[in-house]
């Protein structure tokens, strides 16, 4: 078993009054990443489509969606207040590692790897698959993460999702627009581990959001292949 201690510090301490415990099945929870910005206009449509998923029956269980807003738009006349560079980083890893073709927005990578089907309104291509259990259990401010099938060194990725956020653009591309937003990372980490090992990591966000949700996934260091996700809401 792989056991790992996060340090979670929040600026809404109150999600974490109560313990609250994720558990994947034994079936692949695959991530659906979108990497979006507010200067884009071509990207509400697909951010749309993201938000529509936090219905779906099947949410945390079979998909994971995750909305990454880079940065790299920022210079274009509006500064979107949910980038990072840290995510165009992530998108850019996907390249390098051969994952994708490009990098552009909106981009969909699904299950670590560059997914276009949307652009032709294809479903989400789930698949069968079987990856291991992944258990995360909130304690005040600790999480504890357990994953049963470890038997290599993997990355292990935490993130704080917000939803129910919206922003009035007044100038680039979106000028004039009110974006909603829903499943934006609003705090990403990852760090190393071996099995048997303990490490700590601390997440945080000035963010006020209607709701969040807390993702946790492990990866394969050079490839960036997800192994197992889980997660859930938190309010």
């Amino acid at each position: 078993m792989l056991k790992i201690i996060f340090s979670l510090i929040m600026s809404i301490a109150v999600l974490f009054a109560q313990d609250v415990s994720f558990k994947s099945t034994e079936d692949k929870t695959i991530l659906v990443e979108l990497y979006s910005s507010e200067g884009c206009s071509s990207c509400p449509p697909a951010e749309n489509w993201l938000n529509g998923l936090k219905n779906n029956p099947e949410l945390f269980r079979k998909f994971i969606p995750l909305a990454f807003h880079v940065s790299y738009w920022n210079r274009l006349g509006w500064k979107d207040s949910f980038s990072k560079s840290s995510f165009d980083d992530r998108q850019r890893n996907y390249q390098r590692y051969g994952n994708t073709t490009s990098t552009y927005t909106p981009q969909f990578v699904v299950d670590a790897q560059e997914w276009r089907g949307w652009f032709d309104a294809e479903p989400l291509p789930l698949k069968e698959q079987k990856s291991g259990i992944l258990h995360a259990s909130i304690h005040r401010e600790t999480v504890t993460i357990d994953y049963s099938n470890a038997h290599e060194t993997y990355t292990v990725h935490s993130a704080l999702l917000g939803f129910g956020l919206s922003n009035n653009i007044t100038t680039g591309e979106n000028g004039g627009r009110v974006l909603e937003h829903d499943f934006v990372v609003l705090e990403h980490k990852s760090e190393p581990f071996t099995k048997g090992s303990i490490t700590s990591t601390k997440l945080h966000s000035p963010t006020h959001a209607k709701r969040y949700a807390y993702v946790v996934w492990i990866s394969e260091p050079n490839s960036g292949v997800i192994i197992q996700a889980t997660g859930g809401w938190l309010n």
